[in-house]
């Protein structure tokens, strides 16, 4: 029978042996994954794919590549993150479109994108309607970008002197230059200056300006213009009732706003409660509508995938808030409702303060201490090495916090003198180590069988003398090591 201690110091008495040869497995099975860690400050969404910016300046993807919008020189999916090749450090912002990713050059605000190139959204003077293009080619002409904003198939770059440039399908004016004429390299969006921000839709871009205020132009069938109408606009136009704006993020057919006072304001299509209310005229919100319980209190928005129907915001205290869309489980409740949602609910099971959070087509991750956390359908998009979709967040596989994992807990009873330990896994840990009576041994999450930070770790032990024994284990990864777990007590 197992029995509870509290701490390493109270081990049992007897040095019996557990690994004679204990330094020589630590060497062996000490996992490289440590070494190679990432500490991530960004994450964005695509449609089944997301991108993390790290503190060294790198990009890593992971999740479906069909048009190469993992950027690794390939088409397949990856269910941990693999680095973009050339970009493994030097980015300053990466934004993830629908089928296609970009990324500003910290040196001189160049920006390289890669994916779909069907109609010219790269930005490099081709286009390729057969071939993606999977590694990072340069936007042709441009510099000074410090903000990306990608549609469906455009892009947008926010420029340090206030203006901003578009390119790729202009169908619907999304460029906002008072035309519908493409672009394979990019083109002035005229008359804007004092640009803040810049976001985009499907067929639609707004930009926030340093007077607070925001403008809106392309396509507007559902009102995700915020004109006051159902009327498209070719240049730029005025969101209606709109004012003291610090961030705007647009969904397909939908755009939200963030306000100084921490409001949440949000106008377009509705039908799966996206704008947050109950209500529209045939399931559209033409205007700013404060989102349900959110009239104070936000600090961060989503990023939004170009092609989703959810929104999601980041409270002053942590929580992280998600609404709209809910077929996937991507608004995080934690259990088996995949209704819409159309006023705000909590995602559960965060492990910790969230900072920022993004939401693609049909998952979201947020950004914690311990790292990345993502959770809904998984085509590997959760980054946790399975293609099983969760409906609670898991970590993303080597993108480590700031912050060491939390104390494990041992569940097994030992019985066997040929012993198994059994532990839950927890996020952000990359590797465990094992102290029986004084003698450690270390094994990776994947060697335990609990990569990602979720279900069960399980190792099998070398065999055990009879004698009285107290086993600990503890989670570590490349910020530190967490806390050893309480002890528990087995006789052979």
């Amino acid at each position: 029978m197992s029995e509870k201690n509290e701490s390493p110091q109270a081990m049992g008495q007897s040095r019996a042996s557990f690994w004679a040869s204990s330094l020589i497995l630590m060497a062996l099975t000490l996992n490289t994954s440590t070494v190679n860690a990432a500490m991530p400050v960004s994450v964005t969404s695509g449609d089944n794919y997301n991108c993390a910016l790290t503190t060294a300046g790198g990009v890593k993807c992971w999740g479906i590549s069909n048009y190469g919008q993992l950027g690794n020189g390939n088409t397949i999916a990856s269910s941990t993150p693999v680095d973009v090749i050339g970009l493994t450090s030097g980015v300053s912002f990466v934004k993830a479109g629908a089928y296609h990713a970009c990324a500003i050059l910290a040196s001189n605000g160049s920006v390289k994108c890669w994916g779909r190139n069907h109609l010219g959204q790269l930005g490099n003077g081709t286009k390729d309607t057969a071939n993606p293009v999977t590694t990072p080619v340069t936007v042709s002409n441009l510099t000074g970008a410090v903000s990306l904003a990608i549609g469906a198939y455009h892009t947008c770059a926010m420029l340090s002197t206030g203006s901003a440039k578009c390119w790729g399908d202009n169908a619907n004016s999304k460029f906002g230059n008072g035309n519908t004429s493409s672009s394979l390299v990019p083109v002035d969006v005229p008359g804007l200056s004092g640009v803040a921000g810049i976001t985009a839709g499907h067929s639609h871009t707004c930009i926030w300006t340093t007077g607070q205020s925001g403008k809106c132009w392309g396509y507007n069938a559902n009102g995700q213009l915020g004109t006051g109408d159902l009327a498209s606009a070719s240049t730029k136009t005025d969101v209606v009732n709109l004012s003291n704006v610090v961030s705007m993020s647009a969904g397909q057919y939908h755009t939200c706003a963030l306000t100084t006072v921490g409001e949440v304001k949000c106008w377009g299509l509705n039908t799966n409660g996206q704008v947050g209310i109950v209500g529209g005229v045939n399931g559209n919100v033409v205007s700013p509508t404060t989102v349900t319980g959110l009239a104070s209190g936000v600090v961060a928005l989503a990023p939004m995938a170009n092609i989703g129907n959810s929104s999601c915001a980041v409270l002053s205290n942590g929580e992280a808030k998600c609404w709209g869309l809910n077929s996937n489980k991507q608004l995080g409740l934690g259990t088996s409702d995949n209704a819409s949602k159309f006023a705000p609910v909590s995602v559960a099971g965060l492990p910790g303060a969230v900072s920022s959070i993004s939401i693609g087509t049909a998952s979201a991750c947020a950004l914690v201490q311990a790292g990345v956390q993502c959770w809904g359908a998984n085509g590997g998009q959760l980054g946790n090495g399975s293609t099983a979709s969760i409906q609670i967040p898991v970590a993303v596989v080597g993108l480590f916090g700031t912050a060491p994992p939390t104390t494990p807990e041992p569940i097994s009873p030992i019985t066997s003198q040929t012993p198994t330990y059994v532990w839950k896994a927890i996020p952000g840990a990359s590797d465990y180590r094992i102290n029986v009576n004084g003698s450690i041994a270390s094994y990776s999450a994947a060697q335990s069988g609990c990569e990602g930070g979720i279900g069960l770790c399980r190792i099998v032990g070398t065999p055990l003398t009879a004698g009285v024994y107290t086993w600990y284990v503890q989670g570590y990864n490349s910020y530190g090591n967490g806390p050893w777990s309480s002890g528990t007590n087995f006789g052979l």
